[in-house]
């Protein structure tokens, strides 16, 4: 999966970053870049930011899901961004499909959290390809970390966000309850609204008396979640 392409190159999706932080609103975005937008993964020509399933975000955001026992891997790995800390690879499938939620140890105003990322497998594979090749130089920029983001924020195609909904919850207290032992958890803002809505009900439905609080890093928006031990 590529990035970019002939019709959404590097430039507009910088420019797109820059429209969207000075207030530009959906149609506007549509207006200013035309069919050109439909090219970045963000929408489709139905005029939605996402796939039909997540139109009914409504929905799940107001049901209560009950975890779904379901096998997946731990693949602990050599933080990408802290010497001497674990990010963890969790792995599992849903008709037929590989997921990962990904548990980055992230600084956010000096507070240790485990910043979660919920993509499919192929996703995951090109983001550390990318990751990889930008590292070489010792650090990454603003911009090559801006296009990570891109490719970890791409709406993944969910055709079963009940069943998935379900796998992620019991895999989070599983992993938390036995691994984490009372770390914070932590989710960074996206473009796509729906989707960050998604992330955050799954953390607060997974979880009892979670605490979520919103804070403002590098000039990004972040939740952290604290929660009671389990």
């Amino acid at each position: 999966m590529n990035v970019y392409n002939d019709k959404w190159t590097k430039e507009k999706f910088l420019e797109y970053r820059k429209l969207k932080r000075s207030g530009y609103t959906h149609s506007m975005l549509k207006e200013h870049f035309g069919d050109d937008i439909y090219e970045s993964g963000m929408y489709n020509r139905n005029g939605s930011t996402l796939p039909n399933i997540l139109k009914y975000h409504n929905f799940v955001n107001e049901i209560k899901i009950n975890p779904e026992e379901t096998y997946y891997g731990i693949s602990p790995e050599l933080s990408s961004f802290f010497k001497e800390k674990t990010d963890y690879v969790l792995t599992f499938h849903s008709n037929n499909i590989s997921y990962v939620i990904c548990l980055i140890f992230f600084k956010i105003n000096n507070i240790d959290t485990y910043n979660l990322v919920f993509t499919t497998y192929d996703q995951w594979v090109n983001y550390r390809s990318k990751f990889s090749e930008f590292i070489k130089s010792g650090k990454i920029s603003t911009e090559e970390f801006q296009i990570l983001n891109d490719i970890i924020s791409k709406t993944t195609n969910l055709n079963d966000v009940y069943p998935i909904f379900r796998k992620i919850s019991w895999i989070l207290l599983d992993f938390y309850s036995k691994t984490l032992k009372g770390g914070v958890l932590s989710i960074g803002d996206t473009d796509n609204e729906q989707k960050i809505k998604f992330y955050r009900n799954i953390i607060k439905d997974s979880f009892t008396n979670v605490k979520e609080s919103e804070v403002k890093f590098n000039g990004e928006n972040y939740y952290l979640y604290e929660i009671p031990s389990i």
